[in-house]
């Protein structure tokens, strides 16, 4: 519902603002008690100010030495998380050499790994190929089992390391 405004709200305004009800002068006070619109204006403005008194006065504020020790609290902490940096950066470039060694072993380990394989089952129809001549990157069966486990256990790692890591550092 739409009130019409009223001439007078800027001065009822004035008066709530300089110390509430009380403030008022008698004239204010009369149009206030005949203008719906300021009445209701005076109302709201009224538990507004309530409020605010109650907030102003519930509130605490912490004293200068509390207020300085926080700051250099979280100066120190800035400053240890600032010196964490670079060593944060060479542990991931550790932890990526680490991982280009594994797939390398890893590769280089696959056509071992399949005879293996092929010694403890028997020859099956999965584990042909394996042997000297499916030796090196040309004679992988990418559909082998081990060939499989190995890529999934580098891609876990290549994966799920770096989140480890970025989990592990990030800032709270």
């Amino acid at each position: 519902m739409n009130r019409p405004e009223c001439t007078w709200e800027a001065a009822v305004i004035d008066a709530l603002g300089g110390g509430g009800r009380g403030s008022m002068a008698a004239e204010l006070r009369a149009h206030v008690a005949v203008c719906e619109t300021c009445a209701g204006l005076v109302d709201v403005a009224s538990a507004l100010l309530d409020d605010r008194a109650t907030a102003l006065a519930a509130a605490r504020v912490p004293t200068a030495a509390t207020v300085w020790w926080r700051v250099q609290l979280r100066a120190r902490r800035e400053a240890a998380a600032g010196a964490t940096r670079p060593i944060t950066l060479w542990q991931g470039l550790a932890g990526a050499c680490g991982m280009g060694v594994l797939v390398a072993a890893a590769g280089f380990a696959i056509p071992s790994v399949r005879a293996f394989v092929q010694w403890m089952v028997g020859l099956g129809p999965w584990t042909r190929g394996v042997g000297a001549e499916s030796a090196g990157w040309a004679g992988v069966h990418w559909a082998h089992p081990a060939t499989i486990v190995v890529i999934l256990v580098a891609t876990l790692f290549l994966v799920v390391m770096p989140l480890a890591v970025y989990f592990v550092h990030r800032e709270r």
